[in-house]
């Protein structure tokens, strides 16, 4: 009985997190376009995610973690951001002899023209607004929701390897990436496999937030 009501539980806040989701993204179609709309509207993405991983997750994930746990998930996330980072460089290659140079820069360029924007603002609030969003905001938020919610409701019905398959498709997805599509759904599937080994969300918060973090350097770098 207590199972059946905790995935209940699930069914209902991933459907919320989903629908609001959805109204999110079609009022970002009708609003008219500014930094503070546009940054608004993923701080409302974000608290969606924490608030239906948070309430519709399993308390026995929460278990606090060792130093040792700790540290692990700082090579994680290591791993992580050499995984993407060569990904990356070889889908680049891919796409660049398959749409050429011209095309390809470009798609790069609409994929990361909301981070570089953020980063490139005159406000500061905008500029540190953003990198706390992608070290702690992200992380958070999307683990959550995409590994201790979503993931571990589909784990019992499916098994392991295909609802963290699954768990991280969605999370590709939803990020409307064509050419870092890949490099992110490598990452979650390997954000899922940590989830599925410790049984524990921190472990892949750490990770991705380290992983973000690095990312965000290389950005700040080049600007």
């Amino acid at each position: 009985m207590k199972k059946i009501t905790i995935r209940k539980k699930q069914r209902f806040w991933i459907c919320f997190v989903f629908g609001g989701w959805f109204v999110l993204t079609v009022l970002s179609r009708f609003l008219q376009p500014s930094q503070g709309i546009y940054f608004s509207l993923i701080l409302l993405q974000q608290a969606l995610f924490i608030t239906g991983g948070l309430a519709g997750s399993r308390p026995e994930i929460y278990q606090l973690l060792s130093f040792k746990k700790i540290v692990e998930g700082l090579f994680w996330g290591l791993g992580l951001f050499f995984l993407n980072t060569g990904l990356g460089a070889l889908v680049l290659t891919a796409s660049t002899r398959l749409l050429g140079s011209e095309l390809t820069e470009l798609l790069i360029a609409r994929e990361r023209a909301g981070v570089e924007v953020f980063l490139g603002s005159s406000n500061p609030v905008f500029v540190q607004g953003i990198m706390l969003l992608l070290i702690m905001g992200a992380p958070l938020s999307e683990e959550l929701f995409f590994r201790g919610l979503l993931l571990d409701f589909w784990k019992e019905r499916l098994g392991a390897v295909k609802s963290t398959f699954l768990a991280a498709l969605i999370f590709a997805l939803l990020h409307f990436y064509l050419i870092q599509f890949i490099p992110v759904l490598a990452a979650g599937i390997l954000l899922g496999f940590m989830f599925i080994r410790t049984e524990n969300i921190f472990t892949p918060i750490i990770a991705h937030g380290v992983a973000n973090t690095l990312v965000l350097l290389i950005l700040l770098a080049n600007l």
